[in-house]
């Protein structure tokens, strides 16, 4: 599987280079982004020793590298990621709204004078786990909120696992 994925990157890679106008490029760049993404969730998964109960704290804290990667030194992160132990079919829902979160909290991520800064928290307790993502951003968003793939990528994970997701603008 992880071979299959790193060939389609290759191929969305190729595709890019082709391409003149830059926002179809910007398209296939996330899209490749998401693919990568999807092989380091499933490298993860398959050096785990039980797929019926998988630890995704490793899963999440590959997902962030990925998704903070191509930003290098631009954006500080601090991710605080308790153990949490899912069967595969929670995990890898849970690893791509992750993702998709992380990626959107760094494209959005603004320190007038300083570094941007993007939070990761998993945090277990009571036999609840809450996963937060933040980021320091100045000004009105973007576009309007809810429109982008990425929130709608995440509602639909969020309905995989049976979980509400909660967006704070502060």
């Amino acid at each position: 599987v992880k071979n299959n994925l790193q060939l389609i990157s290759s191929i969305i890679s190729m595709q890019v280079r082709r391409l003149p106008e830059p926002e179809a490029r910007l398209a296939l760049k996330r899209l490749q982004d998401r693919v990568l993404t999807l092989a380091a969730i499933y490298r993860t998964l398959y050096t785990s020793a039980d797929m019926g109960a998988v630890n995704v704290a490793p899963i999440l804290r590959s997902v962030a590298a990925q998704e903070l990667q191509p930003r290098g030194d631009a954006i500080e992160a601090e991710l605080r990621i308790d153990d949490l132990v899912l069967d595969a079919d929670r995990a890898v829902p849970l690893a791509f709204l992750a993702a998709e979160a992380v990626s959107n909290a760094a494209a959005h991520a603004r320190a007038p004078g300083g570094r941007p800064r993007v939070e990761v928290a998993l945090v277990c307790a009571q036999g609840t786990a809450t996963l937060t993502v933040s980021n320091a951003a100045e000004g009105p968003p973007p576009r309007p909120r809810g429109q982008g793939l990425g929130r709608h990528l995440i509602q639909a994970f969020a309905a995989q696992i049976g979980s509400p997701v909660e967006t704070v603008e502060e």
